[in-house]
């Protein structure tokens, strides 16, 4: 559940410009890649003892999120609003 959150994180980040992927979760120490030598290529990750200690601040940062969605969303549209004038 953990990893499927930093993964999801992880995607936005890279949309949004900033480019945070796999390997640097790896490279953190946040997550393990084992890689199949099997056609088609098969990778898997899982969680570090070091990445399960992110469960309780994402738990938090989820329940802070669902709490403040619509004042988040009213920011993004007058933040939308404002850039495109």
């Amino acid at each position: 559940m953990v990893l499927k959150r930093v993964e999801v994180w992880s995607s936005n980040l890279r949309r949004s410009g900033n480019v945070w992927a796999s390997e640097d979760l790896e490279r953190d120490g946040l997550v393990v890649r084992k890689v199949y030598p099997v056609i088609p290529p098969r990778v898997e990750y899982s969680l570090t003892p070091l990445g399960h200690t992110l469960e309780a601040p994402l738990n938090a940062l989820e329940i802070w999120a669902q709490q403040h969605m619509h004042e988040i969303q009213e920011a993004q549209v007058v933040y939308d609003s404002v850039a495109r004038s």
